[in-house]
């Protein structure tokens, strides 16, 4: 820290490569395929340390041919994922179509020390699956429902395991639809939800879910659509939420679970203007939510192991926001057109009580420009 850094960062360096494979039957009534990727990479951590770190210059085990940020431990990343995906159509009467999809995924990464040494290893099995059957219009109404499915075993070992070994299953049921009339489109979806947490070590916790939300998408022969949206839904605290303990070095935090948290509930209410013609794209969105038990990390302002403690907890908050964005399609040409663009985004969130309602780790607000070439099937663009 009292000494100044020219050049190439330590702990910098990044390779990564990857592939897939995929084989389809594509036919008159439906297709069934699969695919294999594969994804590797390889990348250094600047600024990480471990308390060992002096212990290891001092014996001289650094890698410095295989790794020239010495010094800096780094991440060893592979996954394989399976993907398995069929469509019938008119698979039977009133069903447009039936559709399947399963994937499989094996995620693992290593943080290696400077020493060759695998520190900390993450590993992560999952499968998932969705079925979706879209029907034919009932009153009017055009829509699909489904089923889907999940289970994900994660374990990491090591000195920086600071969560225990979880299995995670999950289940739900789902619909979505939409109805037109003469100048409004209605739009609707429902949702119910089962997750389950077994840790290694500690008790199980189950949660029931749900979600409904409807909207109103009105469009004007002028280039003008309004739309407003009301939605309520819930969420499951997740495996580290619930179950931390330990030092997190890639967040430089020492953070602490919560095994009681409650399940996130939030109503959030939204509208979005938006306009459109040959010369000119303009929209503005504005959102409200209003969140019951809103999850979230609290700095308790001790130490361990010489990084600040953060405690996961949860309490009332609301977020407010807008988005806006313009586009003018300045100048047009044979076969080209020249836009200029800019973009505008702000949230704000809040605790409903405390001294200091201020939420920790809100994005802040950002703003763009930008232009757009487009030129004999070329686009290029500057941001």
């Amino acid at each position: 820290p009292d000494e100044e850094a020219f050049g190439v960062l330590p702990g910098s360096f990044m390779e990564t490569q990857g592939g897939a494979l995929g084989l389809s039957f594509v036919g008159d009534r439906g297709f069934v395929g699969a695919a294999v990727s594969l994804y590797d990479s390889e990348y250094g951590i600047p600024g990480h340390s471990h308390h060992h770190e002096e212990e290891h210059e001092a014996e001289g085990e650094h890698d410095e041919e295989a790794h020239e940020e010495e010094g800096n431990p780094f991440i060893d990343l592979e996954q394989t994922r399976f993907d398995f995906e069929a469509g019938l159509k008119d698979p039977f009467q009133g069903a447009e179509a039936l559709n399947l999809r399963i994937g499989y995924n094996e995620y693992e990464h290593a943080e290696v020390e400077p020493s060759g040494e695998i520190g900390t290893l993450f590993e992560n099995e999952a499968i998932e699956g969705r079925l979706e059957l879209v029907h034919l219009p009932v009153a009017g109404v055009t829509g699909a429902g489904g089923f889907q499915f999940g289970d994900r075993q994660f374990e990491a070992s090591g000195e920086e395991a600071y969560v225990p070994p979880v299995d995670t299953r999950s289940y739900g049921f789902f619909y979505v639809g939409q109805r037109n009339f003469d100048h409004i489109n209605l739009e609707g979806g429902v949702r119910y939800e089962s997750v389950s947490h077994d840790p290694q070590f500690g008790q199980t916790r189950s949660f029931d879910l749900g979600a409904v939300s409807l909207g109103l998408i009105a469009p004007f022969e002028s280039g003008l659509t309004l739309a407003l949206l009301g939605d309520y839904s819930t969420r499951a605290p997740t495996v580290e939420e619930l179950f931390s303990a330990g030092p997190h070095l890639a967040t430089g935090s020492y953070e602490i679970g919560d095994p009681d948290l409650d399940k996130e509930r939030a109503g959030n209410i939204s509208a979005t203007v938006q306009f459109e013609n040959d010369t000119w794209l303009l929209g503005a969105s504005f959102y409200y939510t209003d969140f019951q038990d809103y999850i979230y990390e609290q700095a308790t302002g001790e130490e361990e192991d010489e990084l600040p403690v953060y405690q996961w907890t949860q309490d009332g908050a609301t977020f407010r926001g807008v988005d806006l964005e313009a586009e003018w399609r300045a100048i047009r040409w044979d076969r080209g057109e020249l836009a200029i663009s800019g973009f505008y985004d702000y949230v704000r969130g809040r605790l409903k009580s405390g001294e200091n309602r201020n939420l920790p780790r809100i994005p802040p607000q950002r703003w763009g420009l930008g232009a757009r070439v487009n030129w004999i099937g070329f686009t290029a663009t500057l941001d």
